[in-house]
């Protein structure tokens, strides 16, 4: 018996930092690999994009967020699936993970990854491959684990008597309420609040529970599918100008409506923290001008593209594709799609 009819397709990672086109090389990807396995006589149904981002799942935030929602795609449900996704009128791509939640809600590592686990779970039912493509790196590297501490829902009690504390007297909290949990934490994170009250999370659900020392999962697939990461790279220089044109563009395309309806409604921190947010709100105020906001903005999205470049720095299980060559799209296909149909051998 083949890799193939033992296990579900691999999952395959499209990384890279912001403004290396991931998201349009995935879709290629994805037409590309239908139309070869159809030549090849290889049965795959569709394929399933997920967006690794953590901001694109707000609804209304599609454009300082990027979220590359391809024209005339529909909306659609599937009675497996927890969210709603866009797909072709043809159903054979989805894309899954962009615009699914309110701007008030929060989003987790944890709720990303039992999205991916019911994605990947169809997907091998109907036979298709899935395509995990964005920027935030532990999206990528936590969805397909079976760690129980990811699968911690949001306690409202808990997250509600927060509020109404000083970081102090939230740091008290969580001293007493679980002490080894508390020293484990740098002093970056004790000052945290949202990351001080995930660990009260984790601490009263393991608690009521009786999970401290159980580290299954209640989410199983019916097969661990093996994960491909593939990323792409290119000048600094040429990202930091990608990234400037990507932010003038979105404020010519109607990001201060974005804006206005944000801030008219009780929206979560992760949501607010959104880049490009502060600085849109600071020119609707008039604390600064136009240019400067698109420097400011600018610089922050060079900042945070740097923290990803960081983030996948000596990891020798990603395969690198080099944007300076003309034909890397085409070597990204090749490479992907060779290591994908050696599992249907």
């Amino acid at each position: 018996m083949s890799d193939r009819e033992q296990n579900a397709w691999p999952v395959i990672s499209i990384i890279g930092q912001t403004a290396t086109g991931k998201t349009d090389a995935a879709l290629s990807l994805a037409n590309t690999l239908l139309a070869e396995a159809k030549i090849k006589n290889i049965l795959i149904s569709g394929v399933d994009l997920i967006s690794a981002d953590s901001r694109q799942v707000y609804k209304g935030l599609e454009i300082i967020s990027g979220a590359d929602i391809p024209a005339g795609w529909d909306l659609d449900k599937h009675q497996n699936l927890p969210f709603q996704f866009f797909q072709q009128n043809n159903g054979l791509l989805r894309l899954h993970g962009v615009a699914i939640i309110q701007a008030d809600l929060e989003w987790s590592v944890g709720q990303f990854g039992r999205l991916v686990k019911s994605v990947v779970k169809l997907a091998e039912k109907e036979n298709r491959v899935v395509i995990l493509v964005g920027g935030t790196g532990l999206y990528h590297q936590s969805a397909l684990k079976n760690d129980w501490q990811l699968q911690v829902p949001p306690d409202s009690i808990t997250r509600e008597k927060a509020t109404a504390m000083t970081v102090l007297e939230l740091q008290k909290w969580v001293e007493s309420s679980a002490p080894e949990d508390y020293q484990k934490l740098n002093e970056s994170d004790k000052s945290n609040p949202r990351r001080l009250v995930r660990v009260l999370e984790k601490h009263l659900f393991t608690s009521k529970n009786n999970l401290r020392n159980d580290r299954g999962s209640s989410l199983q697939i019916n097969s661990q599918p093996q994960q491909m990461y593939f990323g792409l790279k290119s000048k600094e220089t040429d990202i930091s100008f990608k990234i400037r044109k990507r932010v003038e563009s979105r404020i010519i395309q109607g990001v201060f409506k974005e804006i206005e309806k944000l801030i008219s409604i009780s929206a979560s921190d992760q949501a607010l923290t959104t880049l490009g947010v502060s600085q849109i709100g600071q020119l609707m105020r008039g604390e600064i001008t136009k240019e400067e906001c698109i420097d400011q903005w600018t610089q922050a999205e060079i900042s945070y593209s740097k923290r990803q470049q960081t983030w996948w720095q000596g990891k020798d299980f990603v395969k690198w594709i080099d944007q300076n060559d003309a034909n890397w799209l085409n070597q990204l296909q090749t490479i992907v799609l060779q290591e994908l149909f050696r599992y249907n051998q």
